[in-house]
């Protein structure tokens, strides 16, 4: 009986994502498997040390992903269907994950079950799970994500100095995949906001917190300027404004019948507003933590795909309020 909610969650999701199987490559995913031609390991460890990946203009530092596209590749060649394989196989555990982490937080089967339908079922994220070449650095990027955000709000409870070095690997290893991670000191600093009692004065826990989230910031700015191609910020304050209002119009407007920009906009702000002075300590956590997991895309750039790491966080907030 324990695990049915497993076996339901994995069933829907096997469901809903077959057809993709018979589905073909798409845009970026030929350069990708051009250039993996010939690769070697001596090319990968190229790409690895030395962010040399041929002369494809807008390659970032993503080994992991690199590395991934090139192993499936080697493997089964240029087949779509294992590609689309791989990418399910990576969104089930994804969503299992976040049904652990609302085990673990709400132990309510019933609101782990929500929140794992929530966020492995949404239409949001067919671009992120059916296009290989985002799937493969979208999704591993967001499981070591989740997996870190886990261990801050459990070093804020209850310390464990392990719980922040392994927070910080994790952080580096989704790095190797994807972008999103810049958001990481924002999770850790909304421990302080959330977990912890300032009634009793700073403690040495705190401390702890403030630096590793100095050092993350370090590690965030040294990736951001190495990377290979460094592109700047997509515009300023007002183009960052309207790209943050777009992406929460319209996950909003998917599920509320309202229309145009701000009136989801305005209702999300309230909604969160309302969820973060109101719920419990964890719910507010994760509504910060919703708002650091959609930070790094509103800032660099933009994309449906992207919503994978707003909406898991999402996910695990609204099952603390259905619980």
């Amino acid at each position: 009986m324990s695990r049915l909610p497993i076996v339901l969650l994995v069933a829907a999701l096997v469901v809903g994502y077959w057809p993709m199987l018979d589905c073909g490559f798409y845009s970026d995913d030929f350069a990708i498997l051009q250039y993996n031609r010939g690769l070697g390991w001596g090319g990968f460890f190229d790409f690895l040390l030395f962010a040399d990946y041929g002369d494809r203009p807008w390659a970032y530092w993503r080994p992991g992903w690199a590395l991934a596209f090139w192993l499936i590749q080697e493997v089964a060649g240029p087949s779509p269907f294992a590609f689309h394989l791989t990418s399910l196989v990576l969104h089930v555990v994804c969503s299992l994950v976040v049904y652990w982490l609302a085990m673990t937080t709400t132990r309510s089967r019933f609101a782990a079950l929500t929140a794992g339908m929530l966020f492995g079922l949404t239409d949001a994220h067919v671009g992120a799970v059916a296009w290989p070449c985002a799937a493969l650095n979208v999704i591993p990027a967001a499981i070591p994500i989740l997996l870190a955000t886990r261990l801050a709000w459990r070093f804020a409870l209850d310390g464990g100095a392990w719980r922040l070095g392994a927070m910080t690997l994790l952080m580096v290893a989704s790095l190797t995949f994807k972008e999103a991670a810049y958001g990481i000191p924002l999770v850790l600093g909304a421990t302080l906001l959330t977990a912890r009692d300032r009634r009793d004065g700073w403690s040495r826990r705190d401390l702890q917190i403030v630096l590793t989230i100095a050092a993350q910031a370090g590690i965030v700015l040294f990736h951001y300027l190495s990377r290979n191609n460094v592109q700047g910020v997509a515009g300023g304050a007002l183009a960052t404004t309207v790209t943050a209002a777009v992406h929460a119009a319209g996950y909003l407007a998917s599920h509320v019948p309202v229309s145009g920009i701000w009136m989801p906009l305005i209702l999300a702000a309230l909604v969160a507003l309302v969820v973060f002075i109101t719920g419990s300590r964890a719910t507010r956590f994760y509504v910060l933590c919703t708002i650091a997991g959609m930070f790094p895309y509103v800032a660099m750039t933009h994309g449906e795909r992207f919503l994978y790491f707003f909406n898991a966080p999402l996910a695990l907030c609204l099952a603390q309020i259905v619980n």
